[in-house]
């Protein structure tokens, strides 16, 4: 039995045991095991602490658990040291237990000691685990990403597209290549994957695979561009027939553009007429200058220009033909840019003269108003000329008893000299230009053609004793005798051979036209009237 006390037999307790009779105390079991049953009587009945468990002293009738969060393999252990704590990527929920459990794949522990299965954390995208119980997840390789938390494979690290990259390891996203950047290769790791656009190309976007072209018309010089505007259009005198261009190309010589953009050479016009480009890359012809012209296109040199040739000229710059000289003018070398006037008094008529002697003399009758006359200003009617070469109006007024008539412009008909009025006729009338301006003398007058000139020229009365019955008599021997014998009178301009008075006594008249009569000589008388001989007058006789 147990242990006696006061004569009293007991049955040991549990963890203890008694190996004999008649003793006084039970015998603990040691560290490390316990005993459930009382009354034992020998060692046997201490049995070891089971795994994960443990017993720190003798005579134990139940060993310790080992805590939550811990494990032993071990039995038979007497302190709390053999029991372990559960590595990372392991837990357990309860006390006494021989193993920790792990976690799952696709998860991870990061810390000893755990609990409960909240201690398993999931794999982060760009990271997995394969197998349960894990530390640590495996990271996807660089040019790798994994976009799926908990992954528990490998397969979900995909490749960065082209035109990205992962230059880590872990990555759940990709970094794009930036604007003016592009990739050309799947799974890069390293930004130096993200290549330049080349000039003539831009990415105006991220992660791109391919740079745009800047189009036809347009060029980009420099390398990573990354917007359109960057594609320059070519500027005037240059094209560029393909896009992706970084230079545009120029117009060839002897042609030019004006504008921008320009895709082809077609674009490009030869210079004109009259024009020539010496150079490339032109944006305008130069024109031939003045006094020379071109008559063909696309000339590249000044050569092409030609000088305008005598009797032409060219007044302005890029002329395709030269003008020639018109009337009243004329030019006497090659490559005149003007005419030259013929000097005023002069004009000529003809077009393309080459010499000053084109140029002819105003003839008489005319005169010339200023240089470069092709025609000469005739005198106006009622007046002439008689000098050549007049550069005024030096025209002189046709005088009193002349006139002339208007010139037909022909130089048979020139005013050179002022006609006279016909005889027996007169003017008082200055610049005269018909003969009607000549008036008839009247009866009873004639012309007095013994004045100096036409303009002193009237008409002069019929003396007494004369008369005229006719009007634009010439001469005074139209003055006819008035009367007859024995008569005379006294009157001037008579217009009939009537009117005469017979003669007084002691007065005679022996021939008609008598202005007076003949008086009887001294010491004859005649008593009659009208005695038309001297015998009418008788002798006084003698008292």
């Amino acid at each position: 039995s147990g242990g006696a006390s006061s004569g009293v037999c007991r049955l040991c307790s549990a963890g203890t045991f008694g190996t004999g009779s008649g003793v006084s105390t039970c015998r603990s079991c040691n560290p490390g095991s316990y005993g459930t049953a009382t009354g034992s009587w020998n060692s046997s009945t201490c049995l070891a602490c089971p795994a994960a468990s443990f017993g720190t002293s003798t005579g134990m009738s139940a060993c310790s658990r080992c805590n939550a969060g811990t494990f032993s393999t071990l039995t038979g252990t007497s302190n709390s040291s053999s029991c372990l704590l559960c590595p990372a990527g392991a837990y357990t929920t309860g006390a006494g237990i021989s193993s920790c459990r792990s976690c799952p794949s696709g998860t991870f522990g990061r810390t000893q000691g755990a609990t409960n299965n909240s201690a398993c954390l999931v794999c982060t995208a760009g990271s997995y685990s394969t197998s349960s119980g894990l530390s640590v997840c495996s990271s996807c390789y660089p040019g790798f990403v994994g976009t799926v938390a908990g992954a528990n494979n490998q397969s979900v690290c995909l490749a960065c597209w082209v035109g990205a990259y992962a230059s880590g390891s872990g990555l759940s996203v990709c970094n794009a290549c930036a604007a003016g950047l592009f990739g050309n290769v799947t799974g890069a790791s390293s930004p130096a994957a993200c290549v330049a656009c080349s000039p003539g190309s831009y990415s105006t976007g991220l992660g791109t695979s391919l740079c745009r072209l800047c189009q036809a018309g347009s060029y980009n010089t420099g390398n990573g561009a990354s917007t359109i505007s960057a594609c320059t259009l070519c500027w005037a005198g240059v094209y560029a027939t393909a896009s992706g261009a970084s230079a545009c190309i120029s117009c060839t010589a002897g042609s030019f553009w004006t504008g921008s953009g320009a895709t082809n050479s077609a674009m490009c016009s030869a210079c004109a007429l009259g024009t020539y480009g010496p150079g490339f890359g032109l944006t305008a012809c130069i024109g031939c200058s003045e006094g020379t012209f071109a008559t063909s296109t696309g000339g590249i040199s000044v050569a092409v220009c030609a000088n305008c040739t005598a009797g032409t000229f060219g007044a302005s710059t890029a002329l395709s033909s030269c003008g020639l000289c018109g009337a009243g003018l004329f030019a006497t070398g090659d490559g005149q840019s003007s005419c030259l006037l013929c000097p005023a008094g002069t004009f000529s008529t003809n077009t393309g003269a080459v010499q000053s002697l084109a140029c002819a003399a105003c003839p008489a009758g005319a005169y010339g108003t200023g240089s470069g006359a092709s025609a000469c200003v005739v005198c106006n009617n009622g007046t002439f000329s008689t000098q050549q070469g007049l550069t005024s109006m030096a025209c002189q007024e046709c005088q009193a008893g002349t006139f002339l008539p208007p010139s037909n412009g022909s130089a048979s008909s020139l005013p050179t000299a002022c006609l006279a009025c016909s005889a027996g006729t007169f003017s008082t009338q200055a610049g005269a230009t018909a003969a009607s301006a000549c008036l008839a003398c009247p009866a009873g007058t004639f012309v007095n053609q013994s004045a100096s000139s036409r303009a002193s020229a009237t008409c002069v009365l019929c003396p007494a004793g004369t008369y005229s019955s006719s009007r634009g008599a010439s001469a005074s021997s139209a003055c006819l005798p008035a009367g007859g014998p024995g008569q005379f009178t006294t009157a001037v301009g008579a217009t009939s051979p009537h009117g005469s008075a017979p003669c007084p006594p002691g007065a005679f008249s022996s021939s008609a036209g008598r202005s007076a009569c003949s008086l009887c000589s001294p010491g004859s008388f005649s008593g009659a009237s009208g005695a038309a001989n001297e015998s009418a007058c008788l002798s006084c006789r003698r008292c």
